[in-house]
């Protein structure tokens, strides 16, 4: 694959939301947003620096 091709991969049903009940959705929802409310989180910069190192390779 080239650099100018992107490969999507497809995600679990476990976060598919069209496959979710709306207490799933809702449930999901409000666990991300304790998440990040609690600090549970990472700032993005340093999520996809990690990311790139890992699979500087792949």
């Amino acid at each position: 694959m080239n650099r100018s091709e992107i490969a999507l991969l497809k995600g679990p049903n476990s976060v598919n939301t069209d496959l979710m009940s709306s207490e799933e959705l809702r449930s999901f929802l409000q666990k991300g947003l304790y998440d990040i409310n609690n600090s549970k989180t990472i700032p993005a910069k340093g999520f996809f620096a990690l990311f790139r190192k890992t699979h500087e390779n792949d």
